[in-house]
């Protein structure tokens, strides 16, 4: 520790110093509201003491810094800055010594309104900004020292293990022991120099040489923990749905075009030659994608290419677009995280280069946990179009454009800005629209329908000539046979799997014996088009299970993920089997019964315009099992020879048309007719993430593993039932769903205090998680205290329900004055309505949205909820002020609230006045004079008026009047 005190002790001593005027000095930072003069003057004798300590250590500081021998220039600008927070220590002193001879402590409920009997508001404010100014420059010679510090051959420090930021941030922990928030403070620290990081760009990039210092086995592991933050949990999935090429079938695209063919432009010259793009389009089901699947995996291709690059092989990369898969899977953010994913798994020395911000982070901190932006990684790809120095090339596979979901035009000008570099090739392949056509006119391409016929041949006669039956047929009818097969070859038109679906349904007739005439009328019954034939399709279901039918693909749609069998299975039963069912781990056996089952009933309902895909599980470069197995229990439960059971088997559409079809607006009202009572597939898919915590097997899972499924299950189940509330008539809550939330409240009571594999409840981890054990009263705890471990806090099941907005289930169990007894005392609800808004895992509305929900808040209210109930749990400040702090970090958080939350929060801030919130608090004639004008020409005038009405404040027609001046 001795390195860190000299070399970084007067930094430290500067984070203390702007943590603890910063604390004093906000609006929220009360005194004890006694009275008594006793008091007040106690609290200011603590302050003072506090602001003694902290200049003393700065003089300490500067005392030894003073000692240094040649001191660099960071070193200097810390002195200067140490004395600029020296002086305003100083001045904090002599104002606290006039308090204590001049205040009025009786009227003083903050530090901040006692510092206003000695200091007026603007030069509060002006310290304040100069305070932040002392952060935003230390921040900056943080990072150069830390920059210095890592570019020296030979490093004080040793960095085998942990970075240097980690190590700093455990010194200022251990060094800002005595203050409270001390944690949180550091976390800050953190995030503020990440952030500067990443807001600097390219200005430090020359600078950023930050691997020499590293041990060979730490560059590794920050290179992994790097990848397994580009990686989401089905990155290829898409990939390894798509169907393998049949046999023989595609290999004419590398032998070029022959004389029979209509002209299409020579494959294998493209890949040798320095053209940048190839387009392979196609219609709807003629198999572009298990087209680009072959040519990726095939080693024909690298060769080729190999050509293109002599002496250095061109890396390459895929991604298929899906749009019946995840967000990721159809967006550009997944396309841009997976092609880099795969680069940097087989080059991870580019990652330097082409993400040097991310890069520094990781080096300091050993991780980053800010969210991967469009912006961050398509500057990556700019950055690898310019590099020069590696002598990488590049040729990646993108295949169906037109499942992207989002603005094609925007996507054609990614990939038009990334084949502007001459070391990056593209193949991309899409039906023919004709956005595309437009842009790749002048592309070599090529028509795939006009191409397959000999494929599609040698697939017919294969699996004719496969059968039995058709032997049969050879030999009773040789004539009928043989023009049995040229009929289907030539009525497919090069849609291959138009051909699968008719081949599949002549072997069944012949399988039944079939007369010629059957067999005929089966192929007359299929219409060439695709869309005629799943009308087809879809009008053959089995009317006895029409009704079932609908109920699937309607869970299908809402589903967040494809769900697997096992899943499908919980989401198919009966509400009374779910409520009465127990809470029992189901063994292997059970679940694969449960899942044959599900399968049989999806093969006989949907007739196959949904199918059963079995997903191969693997281990990942980076050690994580796939995303279809990791929420399952069977790799924990060391049974191998079940990784390629069906419980993996997942439901998809049986091709993206499928989808198109199902959800048109005409066929899709058809389906949700055919219910004869409402069906709520978002209801039943939450029923079905209750079932998965009913049997989940505790005892037999790592306690990190059960931690994380438990709370994503709870997540989910959240998610769906807010889902149900929303789709449901006037937003009511739907019948069931107060049920269903009384059970999860019940299941997840009983589970958190059931042992994982180490005999841990996760209620005695919570408690080991806390700092403190004085903390705790004998009153339980509720179960909502498990999702700290994930980095919530929730006080009750009440509080978890309010903060997700249900409005109903609130309504029917919250009691007169809305108050609930905790651990940590009584805590109003009230106050769950005003936080902010729960992590991506449990959070239920838009990302982008801050705001309170005014519905929630209005119920509480006229459920007796108090705004100026205090926070127990020492907690400082009441309801009231706890919105207000809400308000002003939302208006922090961004440059500017869009209309519809400065409503809300100004419809907010009128209702809480309405029912007793008090109108002379401090904090609010801040918020009206210094933090809402800078926002008026977004607030609509009448209810800014009616606020500043309440409140009596004389000063607000001179507020009004900057409004007026602004609109001039």
């Amino acid at each position: 520790m001795a390195e860190f005190i000299a070399a970084f002790g007067i930094a430290v001593n500067i984070m203390t110093f702007i943590d603890f005027s910063c604390k004093i000095l906000s609006t929220g930072y009360r005194m004890h509201s006694s009275g008594s003069n006793s008091q007040e003057h106690q609290d200011l004798n603590v302050i003072t003491n506090d602001l003694i300590r902290v200049t003393g250590d700065l003089d300490n500081a500067l005392q030894q810094d003073e000692l240094k021998q040649n001191s660099s220039s960071d070193d200097i600008h810390l002195q200067r800055l140490a004395d600029q927070c020296r002086v305003v220590c100083l001045e904090l002193q002599v104002a606290l010594q006039k308090l204590k001879v001049h205040g009025q402590p009786r009227k003083w409920n903050t530090f901040r309104v006692a510092l206003k009997t000695v200091w007026n508001e603007d030069k509060i404010e002006a310290l304040q900004k100069r305070i932040e100014q002392f952060r935003q420059e230390l921040i900056i010679c943080m990072l150069a020292s830390f920059r210095d510090q890592l570019s020296k051959s030979i490093s004080r420090f040793d960095l085998s293990t942990r970075g240097l930021g980690e190590k700093f941030l455990t010194y200022l922990q251990q060094a800002k022991r005595w203050q409270e928030d001390y944690i949180e403070d550091c976390k800050r620290w953190q995030t503020d120099l990440v952030n500067a990081i990443h807001q600097e760009g390219g200005s430090f990039r020359e600078q950023r040489t930050l691997g020499s210092t590293f041990t060979a086995e730490r560059e590794n592991i920050l290179m992994k923990k790097f990848l397994e933050s580009l990686q989401f949990s089905d990155i290829r999935d898409r990939k390894d749905r798509i169907a393998e090429a049949y046999g023989e079938t595609f290999l004419w695209i590398y032998h070029g075009p022959q004389a029979e063919h209509r002209p299409w432009a020579s494959f294998i010259d493209w890949l040798e030659s320095d053209s940048n793009l190839y387009w392979i389009t196609g219609k709807a089901g003629s198999g572009k994608s298990t087209l680009m699947k072959y040519i990726y995996d095939d080693e024909r291709t690298s060769n080729h290419l190999a050509r293109w690059s002599p002496g250095n092989p061109p890396l390459t990369a895929a991604f298929f677009f899906w749009n019946s898969g995840s967000k990721l899977q159809m967006s550009q953010n997944g396309l841009l995280r997976s092609l880099l994913f795969q680069l940097l798994s087989k080059c991870p020395a580019l990652i330097q280069r082409i993400f040097p911000e991310r890069w520094e982070v990781y080096s300091l901190f050993s991780r980053d946990s800010l969210p991967w932006s469009q912006q961050e990684l398509q500057q990556a790809f700019k950055l690898l179009a310019k590099d020069q120095i590696s002598g990488e090339k590049y040729c990646f596979f993108i295949d169906g454009l037109d499942e992207f979901d989002g603005d094609h035009s925007n996507l054609i000008d990614l990939l038009k800005d990334v084949t502007s570099s001459a070391h990056i090739k593209l193949c991309v392949s899409s039906r023919p629209w004709v956005i595309f056509e437009d842009a790749f006119k002048n592309k070599p391409s090529l028509m795939l329908e006009n191409l397959t016929y000999p494929d599609i041949k040698l697939f017919v006669n294969s699996n004719f000539h496969g059968s039995v039956r058709f032997a049969e047929l050879e030999e009773l009818e040789p004539q009928y046979a043989r023009e049995l097969l040229k009929a289907v070859v030539q009525k497919s038109a090069g849609v291959f799997l138009w051909v699968h679906l008719v081949v599949r349904s002549l072997l069944a007739g012949l399988e039944h014996a079939d007369r010629v005439s059957d067999l005929q009328k089966r192929l007359d019954f299929l219409p060439p088009d695709l869309e005629n034939l799943y009308e087809k399709m879809l009008s053959s279901l089995d009317p006895f299970y029409y009704e079932h039918a609908s109920q699937y693909f309607q869970l299908i749609r809402a589903a967040i993920n494809p769900p697997t069998l096992l899943f499908l299975s919980f989401a198919d039963e009966d509400p009374g089997f779910v409520q009465n069912c127990k809470v029992q781990a189901l063994d292997n056996r059970q679940k694969l019964l449960r899942a044959d089952r599900a399968r049989r009933r999806l093969n006989s309902r949907c007739k196959g315009l949904l199918e059963v895909t079995p997903v191969k599980p693997r281990v990942q470069e980076t050690g994580f099992l796939h995303a279809s197995i990791a929420s399952t229990s069977l790799v924990q439960d060391n049974h191998p020879e079940l990784l390629n059971s069906p419980l993996y088997s997942t439901i998809q559409y049986l091709h993206g048309t499928v989808k198109d079809f199902l959800e048109s607006p005409q066929v899709w009202s058809r389906l949700l007719a055919a219910t004869q009572h409402r069906y709520d597939p978002n209801l039943a898919l939450c029923r079905s993430y209750l079932m998965r915590l009913k049997t989940m097997d505790v005892e037999r899972k790592s306690f990190k593993f059960w931690v994380s499924e438990f709370c994503h299950n709870v997540g989910r189940c959240l998610k769906y039932a807010h889902a149900s509330q929303e789709t449901s008539e006037d937003n009511r809550s739907p019948e069931g769903l107060i049920d269903v939330l009384d059970q999860l409240d019940r299941v997840a009571t009983k589970l958190v205090n059931t042992p994982a594999s180490n005999q841990l409840t996760i209620m005695q981890a919570h408690k080991a998680h806390r700092t403190s054990a004085s903390s705790y009263s004998t009153l339980e705890q509720s179960w909502t205290c498990a999702l700290e471990l994930q980095g919530e806090q929730v006080h009750s099941f009440l509080s978890l329900v309010i903060r997700s907005n249900f409005h109903s289930y609130v309504d029917h169990k919250v009691e007169n004055g809305c108050l609930v007894a905790t651990a940590e005392g009584i805590w109003p609800l009230l106050a769950d309505a005003v936080y902010a808004k729960l992590g991506q895992e449990f959070h239920v509305g838009p990302s982008w949205y801050y705001a309170p929900d005014m519905k929630m808040i209005k119920l509480l209210l006229d459920h007796g909820a108090d705004p100026n109930r205090s926070l127990p749990d020492g907690r400082s400040g009441t309801v009231w002020t706890q919105l207000l702090e809400s308000l002003i970090k939302s208006l922090n958080r961004r440059a500017l609230l869009v209309d519809y939350e400065m409503t809300t929060y100004l419809e907010i801030l009128s209702l809480f006045l309405e029912r007793g919130a008090d109108p002379t608090l401090i904090l609010l004639e801040h918020v009206l004079q210094h933090v809402l004008p800078r926002f008026l020409k977004n607030a609509p005038s009448d209810k800014a008026k009616s606020i500043l009405a309440m409140t009596k404040r004389p000063w607000h027609r001179r507020l009004f009047k900057t409004k007026k001046n602004s609109r001039r």
